[in-house]
């Protein structure tokens, strides 16, 4: 038989799940509890926000042009370099690396941080930045020191002259604006300046300064910067934000590190042509020596010989060889270019070096091989700043430098083989010309020789210094490769704490907390709680008795409505479906627990006086032969019971039947005093001659059983009850111990077995036909509240069990 209080909820809920129905039930009943938890939450919500810093949030924009040059020639020579533009992903990890950090934050002084002190409490701070009123600089040997040591201090401004500071553990010492004040225990000393801004408001006003030191100053800066780009897939444009306590703080740390990136790029751009100007200089110096030896040879072989002009025989000879002159200063000019360069390649082995490029070489692949070698030579020195020399790109790159100067010092080879054969055959020319000299005087011919070296050498000095001052010009032009597209600008209203935020999860946290332990206290609940509980079993319940805190003496009465009363008026209905139809015989009712306190007694008692309330004849048996509790709970006095009887064969049945005083068609068979052997006691047929005289005589007979749980007393009367009525204590009775009255069934002790859920707490929250239905159930009435003392030995029966 299913449970008769079973509802179609209950039914569909998971057995092994959570009782939802229970933690919603708990929830409504507790409500006080969520709003303790909201308000505490609310409380600390609002001395957070209060009290914290508040960060704010600036942003910026800047568009990152990318160069985009090609290498055609050099897949026509089969060298292993693959093609490839700047990789823009390097200058997110250019804006971030340590260089360009380290030069913000010392230019800009981010190593030290001035904060206002509250005027009740530390808690609360204001940092200040750009209205700073004055300014700290550090020396170290005299020298400006950018890298400090932490140090944190107290600065009390006393006037527009003088200036108090606190050193932890020191006593406070007052200075002058621009003295050198030594600092404790250290070599550095620091100098305090006045700014345009002091007056006479901050006279008075102390401030926290907190300096650090370079390095946790780089990554405090680094983790609170942002760079990404715009759209990921194609956007050169890149998103740069930063969050801080000080808005105009924000917003210079972003300008100075747009500034820094671009002064970055030019630097590194001019890196080739410094080189350039350097080889220059050195190659010009040289000529310069050289060119003066020759002078001085020549101004010494004219003294000497006493040299002349002399008319030429021919005009046109004269411009045919002076343009086969012209040709072979020329070729001997790139000669002396390409030894340059040879001699360069020998000197420089790593790949640090920039080759000297537009230094006029006429061979156009050399050129372009050149400026290939030094624009790779820039990406690897650049992604060494945030790389190591084991990064594959890196490798590569060293790699494609290794082939590339190879084929460069290869072609200056072969380039300076074909000059040497033009060269050959210029010089035979020119031989020619001057076979037909030969009627001038051999001091000229002499004179000749030196004169032409002395020209090549001028015209090599002269082409040097028009390509330095070209290459000088070059850098002056270079500009960066970023543009702006946002200035640095400041997002309204803090970034963090956010109060809408704040006071959202506070609400939140006010809920879930108590919340959570409603749930976590219903997944470990082992306890019985609910008719959910028993429905695994497919137990027939006849009725729940509520949880009820007031003494509900004579509860039974029908003129009571209390909601215990209720409940066994419901009971009592309930058993007239499951007793047997036996007319002219009474039955017997069979009343145990798996343990004690359970309310088995109170149940025995609340039952006998709701079936005697109706007319019929009810004994109430006290068969618990180890704790007997009848005459306890009734208030009577413990006579002569059961135990008596069965083992004085003299006695009669009439000696241990006695009625209840003041309560009608209510008698009671004590259990007699207690036995060492009750198990067997409880054995001897005496008790069943017993039993059935009872039956013989009264329409009911209840039998208060010992806990089945713990005992054996109780099988023999159990298998011989026509119904079993199994307590189960509702919050005390662990859900594993429901295999006791399972095994009754199972065993076939007694198939009609019934559970009865006492000290349920629908009675708190309502039951849906009965209790709390508009019928003022749950209290006694006053005009009923005196007539409830007339039984003075029950004081909460349910407490007792």
């Amino acid at each position: 038989m299913g449970s008769i209080f079973t509802s179609e909820r209950e039914n569909q809920e998971d057995e092994d799940g959570l009782n939802l129905s229970e933690i919603k039930d708990r929830v409504f009943r507790n409500w006080k509890w969520f709003l303790l938890t909201c308000s505490l939450s609310f409380a600390i919500a609002f001395f957070f926000m209060r009290y914290s810093i508040p960060r704010y949030e600036s942003r910026a924009s800047i568009i990152v042009k990318q160069e985009n040059k090609e290498l055609g020639f050099l897949s026509e020579l089969n060298l292993p370099i693959s093609p490839k533009n700047n990789n823009i992903n390097n200058e997110l990890e250019i804006l971030k690396s340590q260089a360009i950090l380290s030069a913000v934050i010392s230019k800009l002084k981010l190593y030290q941080r001035f904060y206002l002190i509250g005027n009740h409490t530390k808690i609360q701070r204001k940092e200040i930045y750009e209205e700073n009123p004055i300014d700290i600089s550090y020396y170290l040997e005299d020298t400006l020191n950018h890298n400090v040591k932490n140090i944190s201090f107290y600065l009390k401004i006393v006037d527009e002259n003088r200036f108090e500071l606190r050193f932890s553990g020191l006593a406070p010492l007052i200075f002058k604006y621009g003295d050198k004040v030594i600092l404790p225990k250290r070599p550095d000393y620091m100098v305090v300046r006045r700014t345009i801004l002091m007056d006479d408001k901050w006279k008075g006003i102390t401030m926290e300064v907190l300096v650090t030191s370079l390095e946790p100053c780089i990554a405090q800066l680094r983790g609170s910067l942002i760079a990404n780009f715009a759209d990921e897939s194609a956007s050169t444009t890149i998103n740069l934000s930063i969050q801080g306590t000080s808005q105009a703080r924000n917003n210079v740390i972003l300008d100075g590190l747009i500034k820094e990136y671009e002064i970055d790029v030019i630097r590194e751009k001019n890196r080739i042509g410094l080189n350039t100007s350097a080889f220059i200089n050195d190659r010009l110096q040289l000529i310069q020596d050289e060119l003066s030896t020759l002078e001085q040879q020549g101004e010494n072989f004219k003294t000497k010989n006493g040299l002349m002009d002399v008319q030429l025989d021919a005009s046109s000879i004269i411009a045919r060889e002076n343009e086969n002159e012209k040709q072979i200063t020329d070729n001997e000019i790139q000669v002396s270019l390409v030894n340059f360069l040879l001699e360069y390649l020998k000197k420089t082995n790593g790949f640090n070096d920039l080759l000297p490029s537009n230094l006029g070489l006429e061979e156009t692949s050399i050129n372009r091989m050149t400026d290939e070698y030094n624009k790779i030579v820039s990406e690897r020195n650049q992604q060494l700043q945030y790389a190591n020399a084991q990064n594959p790109n890196i490798q590569k790159m060293e790699a494609n430098l290794t082939s590339l100067r190879t084929s460069i010092e290869k072609s200056l080879k072969n380039w300076r083989s074909a000059l040497e054969i033009t060269l050959k055959g210029l010089r035979t020319k020119g031989n020619s010309f001057n076979s037909r000299f030969s009627h001038l005087p051999k001091f000229e011919r002499e004179f000749r020789g030196i004169f032409r070296q002395q020209q090549i050498m001028e015209d090599l000095f002269l082409h040097l210094l028009k390509k330095r001052e070209e290459n000088e010009m070059a850098q002056a032009a270079t500009v960066g490769n970023s543009k702006i597209i946002e200035a640095p600008y400041s997002i309204e209203g803090p970034a963090f704490p956010k109060s809408s935020t704040v006071y959202f999860f506070a609400l939140l946290t006010g809920i879930l907390i108590p919340l959570s332990i409603f749930v976590l206290a219903e997944i470990f609940n082992t306890k019985v709680k609910s008719l959910k509980d028993l429905a695994r079993y497919n137990f027939s319940v006849l009725g729940e008795v509520p949880f009820e805190t007031e003494d509900v003496k004579g509860s039974a009465e029908s003129n009571y409505r209390t909601a215990i009363s209720e409940a066994f008026r419901m009971l009592r209905a309930n058993l007239a479906y499951v007793l047997p139809d036996t007319p002219g015989v009474g039955k017997t009712i069979a009343i145990t627990s798996t343990i004690p306190k359970e309310g088995k007694t109170f149940t025995s008692i609340k039952l006998a006086m709701s079936l005697a309330s109706t007319g019929k004849k009810v004994v109430l048996v006290g068969l618990d032969l180890r704790m007997p509790k009848l005459p306890e709970y009734l208030g009577i006095e413990d006579k002569e019971g059961v135990s008596n009887f069965i083992a004085n064969s003299s006695m009669a049945f009439d000696d241990i039947i006695f009625p209840l005083e003041g309560k009608e068609n209510l008698y009671i068979v004590s259990a007699g005093t207690i036995p060492p052997n009750p198990a067997e006691l409880l054995m001897k047929p005496r008790l069943y001659d017993l039993l059935e005289n009872l039956k013989s005589k009264f329409d009911y007979v209840i039998t208060d059983l010992s806990p089945i749980g713990f005992v054996a007393d109780s099988y023999p009367v159990i298998e011989y009850a026509d119904f079993v009525l199994y307590i189960v204590r509702s919050g005390y009775l662990d859900k594993k111990m429901l295999a006791v009255p399972a095994s009754l069934i199972s065993e076939k002790k007694n198939t009609n077995l019934g559970i009865v859920l006492n000290f349920s707490e629908f009675g708190l929250k309502g039951y849906g036909y009965g209790y709390g239905y508009g019928y003022g159930y749950g209290s006694l009435s006053p005009q009923k509240k005196g007539n409830s003392d007339k039984l003075t030995g029950i004081k909460n029966l349910f407490r007792k069990g």
